[in-house]
């Protein structure tokens, strides 16, 4: 009946996994679709209802493309896009089952956050719950109830037909943001009936804002791109007759998402931004790549006239050639290394954990960071 979709990258299999236990059992799930958009590391998961949908065609993560090849492939007659990070509380489950119908809009702003080290210790969902918070008490983001953040977009469910019929997610919001209220808005819009469920859903905590995730030469360009949403999304609601992604959708080849980019450029052109030009010509480069259209003897001479500076790199893979590069350009905010630092301490202070589990956790942690860690445990003294 329902079609889960998971749009991941470079996600956390245990993250993952939690998500998808915390719905596994419910009958009116007949399948979940993870959908891997570019992965650096294949995800192994395997399950009665999983399937896995590969695609690395695309530079950029785009979450909206990902959504409608999910949407394309789904059998079910309604869709459920659920956030890798969030779990489903069993209530919530339950609830949904009297609203669902050709006519409804679902989702829930009803989310608390939790940090991954409670997981570990296997406590019950109520248990669970206690040690979660409101987001109007995250980072000093301070909210006037619980009601006032506006994320929508942990789950939402729909028909396919509808889905089908407006032409799926908007494909031109490449990144991050932007996806989950723009069609909360179109399904406003068309008349489906807005059904906001009052059970509780947990997000699993990851203490990155949302672009650190990718490559610095990305990261520059979508948080430009970020900040250009806004006018865009406006400009859409005011032209109610515009079509979502004009011409194709949920193409295997290529996403529709030429809008935002040529925006970005063009701004970038205008306010004479060299670094995020020098970005933009990188990241032209990795796509010719990808998609074939250079060798990659080709695309060392052209990074070697972009960079101004000799590879010296031995590595055959061009794109390990250009992260190499990066990394060596890269210093973190002192900031962020005092976090990580003062966390991984807290970590090894808790007595509660044997060995086997701290080992764990720190990888859990340094997964969670995207940082890498080598343990070296002291050796015991032998006794004379």
């Amino acid at each position: 009946m329902i079609s889960v979709i998971i749009p991941i990258k470079n996600k956390s299999k245990i993250r993952l996994q939690r998500t998808i236990n915390s719905m596994k059992n419910c009958k009116l799930i007949t399948e979940i679709i993870i959908v891997d958009y570019g992965s650096d590391k294949q995800i192994n998961l395997s399950g009665p209802k999983i399937k896995i949908i590969k695609h690395d065609k695309n530079i950029f993560f785009n979450k909206s493309h990902a959504i409608n090849l999910g949407i394309k492939e789904a059998k079910g007659d309604y869709i459920a896009t659920v956030d890798a990070d969030i779990l489903l509380s069993p209530a919530f489950l339950k609830e949904i089952e009297q609203y669902l119908n050709k006519k409804s809009f679902i989702y829930t702003r009803k989310v608390r956050r939790i940090k991954c080290e409670w997981f570990n210790k296997k406590l019950s969902w109520s248990q669970i719950v206690r040690h979660s918070e409101h987001w109007k008490q995250w980072r000093g983001v301070k909210w006037t109830d619980e009601l006032s953040h506006r994320g929508t977009g942990g789950i939402q469910i729909y028909p396919k037909k509808w889905a089908h019929k407006v032409r799926g997610a908007d494909e031109a919001l490449v990144g991050m943001g932007g996806m989950d209220g723009e069609m909360l808005y179109r399904a406003y819009n068309t008349g489906l009936h807005m059904i906001q469920i009052n059970e509780l859903t947990l997000h699993q905590e990851h203490p990155n804002m949302k672009e650190s995730q990718f490559p610095p030469e990305q990261r520059r360009f979508l948080i430009f791109i970020r900040g250009l949403k806004p006018r865009y999304l406006t400009l859409k609601a005011e032209n109610r007759g515009s079509i979502t992604n004009p011409g194709y959708w949920g193409n295997k080849r290529q996403a529709n998402q030429k809008q935002l980019i040529n925006e970005t450029i063009r701004r970038a052109k205008e306010l004479k931004d060299t670094l995020l030009l020098r970005d933009i010509k990188v990241i032209k480069l990795l796509q010719s790549l990808r998609n074939k259209r250079l060798t990659k003897t080709q695309f060392k001479k052209q990074m070697k006239k972009i960079t101004n500076e000799k590879i010296l790199y031995t590595t055959e893979d061009p794109e390990k050639i250009l992260q190499s590069f990066i990394r060596s350009k890269y210093i973190p905010p002192k900031q962020e290394t005092k976090r990580i630092n003062k966390s991984i301490k807290t970590i090894l202070k808790d007595k509660n954990l044997s060995k086997k589990q701290l080992k764990r956790r720190l990888k859990e942690f340094a997964v969670e960071n995207s940082i890498q860690m080598k343990i070296k445990w002291p050796k015991k003294k032998r006794k004379s």
